[in-house]
């Protein structure tokens, strides 16, 4: 379906109705730098450039610093004792030798909580070991101890601490550290256990809330940070002789970590940059940005600084094959002394996870280009208009030509607008000089669903789909049905619900969604809401309740389904599974029939995800296209999050033939298991639990994966309505709704309003 858009957008918000995807916010801080223009040799002052080592081990933990070292815990399988053996490493950041393994004379039977070791060379260890109840098989007691071994392992202290932990909710010891006078402070989940420095308890700190980190600033101090009232994180000092909290230090930006800062208070980071903050000032200021180091900071498990001033990372590579722990060095350098870059800047409401992995395995693997990635959320600093702000701020970096290179695309974005003022570039053109992709490559809806007067303004990596299921045996087998036949459908069908929990605006909000090109033609600036269509559409969403009554509805989706009290059920697919659910859930053959439409033609709905877009303002195009290409081609393959179903044949062609294909329960040497009658042990792929029912999910059959290209090759792409538009027709239906007014009266209402609104915008 292609479209023709002629209105002018007065407000720079689009509304994504009905079931519109929820946008992933991660906590990052959005950069304020103009980098469009920018080679990476001169757009900042120096850079921390990065020094891999690997660690030889594929999970560590307990990470902590001191004394120019880093400490480390390791945990090993003993395969003939069937226990897990427990080691803490030293690795001497001045000689970068291989780490050695501290003897530490701990009971085999403990596992280590956590650890910290103390300047005069000794350590503390929080352990816990646990032991099956003699006649109870499967039920086991825990001892907690603290203890202190000297700098040559030997035990100096052992203390049992089961009593004191049993006093908290939370029992486990997340993570401790030591204050000047060397007395220990322990974390658990909202409290702070303290202990004098021989071990002996002192009491403990209740935070009240979540408490995400503990550590030390520069002086020495220990602090928590924790959540604040009001969803801000705040960082509080830990006084030990009052045992409570000092001053709730507002907007601190990370939360993953507290340490000792370079030249600050506190160093701390997030998965996008390290920060240090002024305890003095409640402000921070940037030290780095990951990406800019060509590293994902999804990976860093912890950061400390090094006396000679470089900036130490954990990085676990989870994502990749060999999944194993490095040891990251970072060096502030001038940045006139590395080798020029031409920087893409890609702009975004929020960075997915795969979008920063794959940016730094490009950047890693190109030589002349640097993608850099504006985040325009700040969620440091969020407030009521934080959302809006951040559309704003892209709006106006985007039509200044100040912006980004590439714009991902997400719902929330005045996309329609962008087109009509021409903003974005025709891909088509991109694509068809492209060597490893052409328009033939993708699933047609998804290129359909960014083509705006026939131009294709951007490219989606993946999909997901909305519909409408119900039973064979009462929808029939054809899809697609109109507002009258489902209407129809609804009335002979009195005694049951047609969804649920659904009421009347709900209802109207999906049925435009469906219908919007049935009541507005862009092309000549007219509308048509005073037609008996429309007026159909007012009807049908008047079956429904304005409240719904959940005491009186307390049967689960499942019964009411399987008993024929539910008729249909509104259904979002983004993979197999998922699908494979929601059939298995009506216990009977079923029809994708999908929302009703005015003409009764498909009403499946392709949503697209992450569409990347170009800047026709830009200066880098062809750079830009470079990296859109090396995306597409690398996203699904990533080993990263992907969501949904990829765009492209091939590879969607590849996940469903890995979703038919069974997962055998294998042996040491790779060959399936054998039941009793000598077949192989299968796996499932999945489970599926809602409510009181639960389902098995195997290996999808060949007719399931053919009902699923039905659906994707029959959907229409998702039309978004402005958002003035629709709250004009929720406003004038409410008197309709409440029986005050006609349905021809409200049609009119709705008719004059939107015709002056578009009128006044085109």
């Amino acid at each position: 379906m292609k479209r023709k858009w002629k209105m002018k957008h007065k407000r720079g918000v689009v509304l994504a109705l009905a079931a519109s995807l929820t946008l992933f916010l991660a906590g990052c801080q959005g950069n304020n730098q103009d980098e469009a223009d920018n080679i990476s040799s001169g757009a900042d002052e120096y850079i921390y450039t990065a020094e891999y080592q690997s660690l030889g081990v594929d999970y560590v933990n307990n990470i902590t610093y001191a004394q120019n070292a880093l400490y480390y815990v390791h945990s090993s399988w003993d395969e003939a004792a069937e226990t897990s053996h427990y080691t803490i490493y030293e690795k001497d950041l001045n000689s970068m030798e291989e780490a050695r393994a501290v003897p530490v004379d701990m009971p085999p039977e403990r596992s280590i909580m956590c650890f910290i070791p103390a300047k005069d060379g000794t350590f503390t260890i929080f352990a816990m070991e646990y032991q099956e109840s003699a006649g109870s098989p499967g039920n086991y007691t825990y001892t907690y101890y603290i203890s202190k071994y000297d700098s040559q392992g030997s035990l100096l202290t052992d203390q049992d601490i089961s009593s004191i932990l049993s006093e908290s909710e939370y029992s486990y010891i997340n993570s401790a550290a030591l204050d000047t006078e060397g007395r220990i402070y322990a974390r658990s989940e909202q409290d702070i256990l303290l202990f004098q420095s021989d071990g002996t308890y002192y009491g403990s700190v209740s935070v009240s809330n979540y408490i995400m980190s503990l550590g030390n600033s520069k002086d020495g101090g220990v602090y928590v940070n924790y959540h604040g009232n009001e969803g801000s994180i705040v960082v509080s000092e830990v006084d030990f002789t009052s045992k409570s909290l000092g001053e709730a230090h507002s907007s601190f930006p990370g939360y993953n970590q507290i340490c000792p800062g370079l030249e600050k208070d506190i160093l701390t980071y997030n998965e996008s940059k390290v920060y240090e903050y002024d305890l003095s000032t409640d402000t921070y200021t940037e030290v780095l940005s990951w990406m800019d180091s060509n590293i994902n900071g999804q990976y860093v498990q912890n950061i400390a600084v090094v006396d000679d001033g470089r900036i130490a990372a954990f990085y676990r590579e989870w994502s990749s094959d060999t999944d194993s722990m490095e040891l990251i060095l970072l060096t502030k350098t001038d940045a006139a002394s590395i080798p020029a870059k031409e920087v893409i800047l890609i702009g975004t409401l929020s960075s997915s996870q795969l979008l920063q992995d794959l940016a730094v395995k490009f950047n890693k693997s190109n030589d002349t280009l640097q993608i850099k990635i504006k985040e325009y959320l700040d969620h440091n600093n969020w407030t009521e208009t934080s959302y809006q702000d951040a559309i704003t701020a892209l709006n106006n970096d985007i039509t200044s030509g100040s912006g980004p290179d590439i714009i991902v695309l997400s719902d929330s974005l005045p996309i329609s607008s962008y087109a009509e003022k021409g903003l974005l570039e025709d891909l088509a053109v991109y694509l068809e000089k492209s060597a490893s992709l052409n328009q033939s490559d993708f699933i047609e809806s998804v290129l359909n669903a960014y083509t705006y007067d026939e131009k294709l303004i951007a490219v989606a990596e993946s999909f997901s789909l909305q519909t409408i299921l119900g039973k064979t045996s009462l929808v029939g087998e054809k899809a697609g049905w109109t507002l009258d036949e489902m209407m129809d459908f609804a009335a002979s069908h009195p005694e049951a619900e047609l969804f649920s929990s659904s009421i009347k605006q709900y209802i109207l909000s999906d049925s435009l969604q469906y219908n919007q090109n049935a009541f507005i033609d862009y092309t000549t600036g007219k509308c048509h809401f005073d037609t008996e269509d429309f007026k159909k559409v007012l009807e049908y969403a008047n079956l429904f309740p304005t409240e719904y009554n959940y005491d009186e509805n307390d049967r689960s989706t499942p019964w009411k389904i399987q008993n024929n009290a539910q008729l249909l059920e509104k259904i979002y697919i983004s993979h197999t599974q998922n699908f494979q659910m929601y059939l298995y859930l009506f216990e009977e053959p079923v029809t994708c029939i999908g929302y009703p439409t005015v003409d009764g033609s498909s009403g499946t709905i392709l949503y697209s995800s992450s569409a990347y877009g170009i800047s026709s303002l830009s200066k880098h195009k062809e750079s830009a296209w470079t990296f859109i290409e090396y995306l597409l081609n690398n996203a699904y393959s990533s080993n990263m999050f992907f969501y949904g179903f990829p765009s492209i044949k091939s590879q969607l062609e590849e996940v469903f033939e890995k979703d038919m294909t069974e997962d055998y329960m294998l042996d040491e040497n790779g060959e399936p298991y054998l039941d009793e009658n000598g077949d192989p042990q299968i796996n499932p792929k999945t489970t599926w639990g809602w409510e009181e029912w639960e389902t098995t999910i195997y290996a999808a059959t060949s007719e399931e994966i053919d009902m699923l290209w039905d659906i994707i090759n029959s959907a229409q792409p998702a039309v978004y309505y402005d958002q003035q538009i629709l709250t004009i027709i929720l406003e004038e239906a409410e008197p309709y709704f409440q029986g005050q007014k006609s349905v021809d009266d409200v049609a009119q209402v709705i008719q004059s309003r939107i015709q002056i609104y578009i009128s006044e915008n085109s």
